[in-house]
C-alpha cells in the first residue's frame, strides 16, 4: 500500500493498494516516479511539502512536483538518472562538510555525517546551515555538527 499522510496530522490523505506490475498500461515512468505524481495530484497550486525516501526520489519527480508548486525532499540514490556529478564522486568529505549543485529549482546536496547522505530538494537553501549537538551512541560524547 502507498500512502500519503499529513504530517501534523497523521491522518491518510491520499492511498492506493498495489497490485503489482501494470500489465495493460505501461509506463515509461519508474514506479516510484507514477506513485509519486498520483498520490500528490491534488496538492497541486497548494505549495506543499513532500518528504519521501531514496525509493521515490528522482531529478524527474522533484521537477515534475516542482512545476506544480509542490515543494519535495528525499534522500537520494547516487545511480539515478540526472544527478550531477559531485554526487556520484568517491570524493571524501570530512564530517559535517557538504557540497551541493544547483539547476532551476532542484539542489542537489552531498553532505557528510557518519556516512555520505544524498539529499534532492527543491525547498531548501543549501547555503542555509545551522549547527546541532548531537551525542554519538559509541562513546556518548557530545559532538557538534552542521546539520
Amino acid at each position: 500500500m502507498w500512502c500519503l499522510a499529513d504530517s501534523k496530522t497523521s491522518y491518510i490523505v491520499n492511498f492506493e493498494i498495489y497490485t503489482g506490475k501494470c500489465n495493460g498500461n505501461q509506463s515509461s515512468e519508474p514506479l516510484g516516479e507514477r506513485v509519486v505524481l498520483k498520490l500528490t495530484h491534488e496538492l497541486e497550486g497548494i505549495e506543499s511539502l513532500v518528504a519521501f525516501d531514496n525509493f521515490f526520489t528522482s531529478v524527474n519527480v522533484v521537477d515534475a512536483l516542482c512545476k506544480k508548486d509542490i515543494y519535495s525532499v528525499g534522500t537520494v540514490r547516487t545511480n539515478r538518472k540526472g544527478l550531477p556529478e559531485i554526487m556520484k564522486e568517491k570524493k571524501k568529505l570530512q564530517r559535517g562538510e557538504y557540497e551541493y549543485r544547483t539547476k532551476n529549482n532542484i539542489r542537489a546536496i552531498k553532505w557528510m555525517d557518519s556516512k555520505i547522505v544524498t539529499v534532492l530538494s527543491s525547498a531548501h537553501n543549501p547555503l542555509t546551515v545551522t549547527t546541532v549537538k548531537r551525542t554519538l551512541k559509541t562513546d556518548k560524547r557530545i559532538i557538534q555538527d552542521l546539520g
